[in-house]
């Protein structure tokens, strides 16, 4: 038979208590401490005034079972061990044998370990199962987030691309603004974007598989400009503005340039997503006593936290302060992990207030992770 509405509420606001109650004692450790404490002071008063054959082993079950299950087994056993202790005192004063003191005390002690086990078994389970639908729900929060801001990285190189498009349809032979050939060329630069998106994401799911490594000879001012190319269609802050320099006498990069390349947009798309105001810079150097490559990134944006820098490189994870301002967290995550696929290294220095510079360094010629070193 169905239950009715009333009865369906009068329930569900008693589970809500209950678990209200539950969470209560698992979260006010020092609280319940003191009401245990007060508990057994009560029962023992109790049980000396009435000098009748009260039983001990069942007026403290609900206290020692609360102090357990709210501060833990060690806390539970040493309750039970002195609840044992009392009953034995107990037994010598009313003429109990030793024999019958010992075994009753043996006794206490096993049965109310016996409940301290069950309630610390108990808090443990709501302790996982609080922390499981808690995981539950960020990872609800998390996907959400993830095709928002996917979905937002998206749409302003498929907007180019349309945009592009339209502009060749209306004008098949291009129009004075923009010739036929670099209409096309944004659009492939677009395009390109956007594969660059998805497969950013699809390295940032693969866990700990690795890309192969897939080396080639080219300049650096081929790499900036490829790079500008797609950064001129990208939505800029008002206000912010973007520079590339290539320091002179920069030898060319012998390493896979379509990992670098990633490695470079997502610092710069860091830096423009974060900066309202200012500039960002990029700039490509070569330290000859070292042997690397050096490519800067700094930015005038509000900077990260001195407690965060050491997490900002963790897949999904975003800054307290940066949190607002879309993107799925996987950026920086993977130019740590191309970085050092390609046998380089990536630092950050920031200050708040005043801006955030990524360094990432190269050697020479392509190393890859774990590979043997070249002569």
């Amino acid at each position: 038979m169905a239950e009715s509405p009333a009865s369906q509420m009068a329930a569900s606001r008693a589970q809500t208590a209950l678990l209200a109650a539950e969470r209560y004692l698992r979260t006010h450790p020092g609280a319940v401490g003191m009401l245990a404490v007060c508990a057994f002071v009560v029962i023992g008063v109790v049980h000396l005034r009435a000098d009748g054959e009260l039983s001990m082993a069942i007026t403290y079950v609900v206290p020692l079972a609360v102090c357990a299950y709210a501060l833990g087994a060690v806390a539970g056993a040493t309750m039970a061990i002195g609840i044992a202790v009392l009953f034995f005192l107990d037994a010598i004063n009313r003429d109990f044998t030793i024999d019958e003191a010992v075994m009753g005390f043996t006794a206490r002690v096993v049965g109310n370990l016996g409940i301290v086990a069950i309630s610390a078994v108990a808090a443990m389970a709501a302790r996982a199962r609080e922390h499981y639908l808690e995981a539950q729900q960020d990872l609800v929060s998390l996907r959400a987030d993830l095709v928002s801001a996917f979905s937002h990285d998206l749409r302003a190189p498929l907007t180019a691309i349309t945009g592009y498009a339209e502009l060749l349809r209306y004008s098949p032979g291009g129009d004075a603004a923009l010739p036929l050939p670099e209409a096309l060329d944004r659009i492939l630069a677009n395009a390109a974007r956007i594969d660059h998106l998805i497969g950013d994401m699809l390295v940032a799911g693969e866990g700990a598989s690795v890309p192969p490594v897939q080396a080639s000879r080219f300049a650096p001012e081929e790499l900036v400009a490829a790079l500008r190319a797609e950064f001129d269609d990208a939505p800029c802050p008002s206000g912010v503005s973007l520079s590339w320099v290539v320091a002179p006498e920069t030898p060319p990069l012998q390493t896979d340039r379509d990992k670098l390349m990633s490695v470079v947009r997502n610092l710069v798309g860091n830096a423009l997503k974060f900066t309202s105001e200012g500039s960002v810079a990029v700039r490509l150097g070569y330290d000859r006593e070292a042997g690397m490559h050096r490519i800067e990134v700094a930015d005038t944006g509000p900077g990260i936290a001195a407690e965060e820098l050491t997490q900002v490189f963790q897949r999904f994870y975003r800054a307290a302060r940066t949190s607002q301002r879309g993107g799925f967290g996987v950026g920086l995550f993977i130019v740590k992990r191309f970085t050092e696929l390609l046998g380089g290294t990536v630092s950050v220095q920031s200050q708040l207030g005043r801006g955030t510079a990524f360094v990432v360094s190269l050697p020479a010629a392509a190393q890859p992770a774990g590979a043997p070193p070249t002569a």
